[in-house]
């Protein structure tokens, strides 16, 4: 079974594809796979941002689902900054992501 990917399409040039990335998303229903991909993809960037150097690569995601973000951390203090600077970070990935995607963190030490 064939299916179309309708897009809107610009006059005289081809669809952005973030546009299409997204429509084809939802049509698919891969929109967590899409969004945890995102979170994965802008965790490093945004906890370096609000927590510092001391994070860099002492954290790993191990889970993203129905907008809670599970992650694992090698250092006990640096999992109490995530629990205390949670608000900070969420609301940072969401911005880059573009949607309420994240709504909850969970640190597991």
């Amino acid at each position: 079974m064939k299916t179309k990917i309708r897009t809107k399409q610009k006059k005289g040039g081809f669809n952005k594809i973030d546009y299409l990335l997204k429509t084809s998303a939802k049509q698919y229903r891969l929109e967590p796979a899409f969004y945890k991909y995102q979170v994965t993809k802008y965790w490093d960037q945004v906890l370096e941002s609000v927590v510092g150097e001391t994070g860099k690569g002492q954290t790993k995601i191990i889970d993203f689902k129905k907008g809670v973000l599970v992650v694992a951390c090698l250092s006990q203090r640096l999992a109490y900054q995530i629990k205390v600077l949670a608000g900070r970070i969420i609301y940072a990935l969401n911005n880059l992501i573009g949607k309420l995607a994240i709504k909850a963190i969970q640190v597991e030490y």
